[in-house]
């Protein structure tokens, strides 16, 4: 099963929520017009009618926007979406509208860091401390004695920061004011008096703290801001010219707007804000399935790493680290059953989820703008029904 990972303080937004602004409330000028990547009949898909009728199924069941990408070398092409990209404005969702990733950030993350070991500028067994500021160092606990790697595998034992009760409260205090939107530095704050889950390679626990670090790394080691790293060394690269981190700067023009379902009776709220959430390397990158397409496909194909380094990207440790808690992840990415990917929860934005069975070279794509109440099974069940419909279990 794809893991579903909520973080424990988001319950917290029902506190601002209450008050906060309704879905009548649109943005002003924003322009959501686009243009798909490439041209796509549906109608020669053998599975046109019946993937239609389920992201129309999805939508209807409360799913504002959905986009959805389904590619394998048989049947090719099969790309939709339904749904609203801004409730107030009436305006429709596209399949090249750009949505917030999440966590699927983390598998760019993690073939990024593969590129540079392969390129020897690093190794990810190096020590973190290394690369990180003697300040960070010092006021996070164990993090002296962490890889590169086990961040990337969550492996470190670091306390993860969106567990933080005191990080949510100031989250929602923030919510309003575009000057104080919070930044990896401001966040890695909440893990300072934090004592490691366990010993450095001795666990498995989801840190999104770990990828914080992993950011500050990369700006380091390659002498760039995060955002101009990611764009000259992945996304230019493969031409991906709709995925954008804008770390200091506003958000691109057509991103659709995130929604809040915190009671899952379909009362929903408007979660976006221009600069209310972090860009930071646990869940910031936005895109579209059409770029997503292009970057699996490079990925997962062996165009933008070697044949050794997707290997050990891929490689979860479970043949050769025995006295660790073993978990299906590799660098930055689930390897879960017969499939590699991620999925990806943001409450500003909503859910995402990327996966390609390599047995079928089957990819799928699926990007959503609801967050919390029935949100999770709702997506959960789209997924879980393409994958049964295509019989990739």
């Amino acid at each position: 099963m794809v893991k579903k990972r909520i973080p424990s303080f988001y319950l917290l937004l029902l506190l601002f929520f209450l008050c906060a602004c309704s879905i009548e409330e649109k943005e002003s000028n924003i322009n959501y017009d686009c243009t798909p990547s490439f041209d796509n009949n549906n109608s020669l898909h053998p599975n046109n009618i019946e993937l239609d009728a389920l992201i129309t199924k999805y939508k209807n069941s409360g799913l504002p926007a959905i986009s959805m990408l389904v590619h394998d070398p048989i049947d090719g092409f099969w790309i939709g979406a339904k749904g609203k990209a801004d409730l107030a404005s009436n305006t429709d969702v596209k399949t090249c509208s750009l949505f917030r990733l999440a966590s699927i950030t983390k598998i760019f993350m993690g073939a990024i860091f593969s590129k540079l070991d392969e390129q020897q500028i690093l190794s990810i067994d190096s020590l973190a401390a290394d690369y990180l500021p003697d300040d960070i160092v010092s006021n996070i606990d164990n993090l002296d004695q962490v890889t590169i790697r086990q961040l990337l595998r969550h492996q470190s034992g670091i306390y993860n920061y969106t567990d933080s009760n005191a990080y949510g409260l100031d989250l929602i205090n923030s919510m309003g004011h575009t000057n104080k939107a919070l930044n990896a530095y401001d966040m890695l704050k909440y893990v300072y008096d934090k004592d490691s889950y366990f010993a450095p390679g001795t666990g498995y626990k989801y840190s999104n703290t770990g990828f914080l670090l992993l950011g500050i790394i990369l700006s380091n080691v390659t002498n760039l801001s995060i955002e101009e790293a990611l764009t000259t060394r992945i996304f230019s690269r493969l031409d991906l010219h709709n995925t954008y981190f804008n770390e200091n700067k506003p958000n691109p023009e057509g991103l659709v707007q995130g929604y809040l379902d915190l009671h899952g009776d379909g009362n929903i709220r408007k979660s976006t804000n221009t600069r209310l959430a972090p860009t930071t390397t646990d869940g910031g990158i936005i895109s579209n399935v059409y770029d997503l397409y292009k970057f699996s496909n490079e990925l997962f194909e062996n165009n933008y790493l070697s044949t050794d380094a997707l290997a050990q990207m891929l490689d979860t440790g479970a043949d050769t680290e025995k006295n660790v808690i073993q978990h299906n992840y590799g660098l930055g990415i689930d390897v879960d059953h017969n499939a590699y990917g991620h999925d990806g929860y943001r409450w500003d934005g909503g859910r995402t989820i990327l996966y390609y069975y390599p047995e079928k070279k089957t990819t799928i794509i699926i990007l959503s703008n609801l967050a919390e109440g029935k949100s999770n099974r709702l997506f959960y069940g789209l997924y879980n029904d393409v994958t049964s419909l295509l019989n990739l279990f």
